[in-house]
């Protein structure tokens, strides 16, 4: 399983995710969508509660270090759950 992140949820994140999530739903690839970072907090839960798998994590915070531990800790869970 491809495990998916995005950074940002602004408008082309979101077709983006939406494209995903129809492909995953209908079995064509699969795939989850496991962690989104966004500088604002309430956007990224709207976006991971919309698009994401159950226990996907969303973060906010101005700094694409932040961003890179989100999916890296995303993909941590992940493995986990596979083991």
């Amino acid at each position: 399983m491809v495990r998916i992140g995005f950074v940002g949820s602004g408008l082309i994140a979101w077709a983006h995710a939406l494209g995903i999530k129809a492909m995953i739903d209908g079995g064509v690839i699969d795939a989850a969508i496991t962690a989104v970072h966004d500088p604002r907090q309430r956007r990224a839960e709207g976006f991971i509660e919309a698009v994401g798998t159950p226990g996907a994590s969303s973060s906010a915070s101005s700094s694409a270090s932040a961003a890179a531990a989100t999916v890296a800790s995303a993909e941590e869970v992940a493995a986990r759950a596979d083991a």
